[in-house]
């Protein structure tokens, strides 16, 4: 009987560690409350590979206005990828938006906002 205790107890706590090995935002460029000179792409970097076709940036006015265009693309490794823009960035507020699966398949996303003087 103990030792089926002991075997369930050693499942419960491998099964939580692999939980936090969720892909993570490791860095951004720009980065969240930080204001910038006028810009044409914005780089994010993860703790491991994203799935290319699952990835996906928003970049929009911080007020809520229209997404603006840009080219999304991801470094050989899948960890980094950048946000090309037409254009600079006018200055303003803007709110970036992040979806992502990770090469584990878990689901991560996020946002923050920035400023261009």
């Amino acid at each position: 009987m103990m030792r089926r205790h002991l075997i369930a107890l050693f499942t419960l706590v491998a099964a939580q560690g692999t939980a936090v090995a969720h892909p993570r935002l490791l860095s951004a460029v720009p980065a969240q409350g930080s204001t910038v000179a006028p810009l044409r792409e914005i780089s994010l970097g993860f703790s491991e590979a994203m799935v290319p076709a699952m990835t996906s940036v928003t970049l929009s006015p911080a007020d809520g206005g229209a997404a603006l265009a840009g080219t999304l693309r991801m470094a050989g490794d899948g960890r980094s990828l950048t946000y090309r823009l037409a254009a600079p960035l006018p200055p303003g507020r803007y709110r970036l938006v992040w979806k992502a699966v990770g090469a584990d398949t878990h689901k991560v996303s996020g946002q923050h906002e920035f400023a261009v003087r």
